[in-house]
């Protein structure tokens, strides 16, 4: 089996953010997690987006996560995502924009450590 990453970039309805990061943080990313060939999941909180010339701008969404999936078949299991979001497995909030979010399914391409132990 390989490794895929489910990449979301996702963002919460008009004034609710707090509520988005909650439900995000305290159940779904355990809600996904208990779908077959998810491993593990993390969130991150965006804060600010860059522009060209590295021009500080209000992001285009608020959050984005991935997930760490173990499978020969990643379609399938961003498939069951799918197909659970929004069921009693896996309710959805009212604070999360469905129609706003974007995902990616991605091969891990390369990589690069800083040595700090001179």
């Amino acid at each position: 089996m390989a490794t895929y990453y489910y990449l979301v970039l996702g963002k919460a309805t008009p004034g609710n953010e707090e509520a988005f990061q909650q439900w995000y943080d305290d159940q779904h990313l355990a809600d996904c997690v208990a779908v077959p060939g998810v491993k593990s999941a993390k969130r991150f909180r965006i804060v600010n987006g860059v522009g060209l010339g590295t021009v500080i701008q209000e992001p285009d969404f608020n959050s984005f996560a991935i997930y760490e999936m173990e499978t020969d078949d990643p379609v399938a299991v961003a498939r069951e995502l799918r197909l659970r979001a929004g069921t009693e497995v896996m309710p959805l909030s009212a604070a999360c924009d469905r129609d706003a979010s974007v995902k990616y399914i991605a091969l891990a391409a390369g990589a690069c450590a800083r040595d700090d132990q001179n």
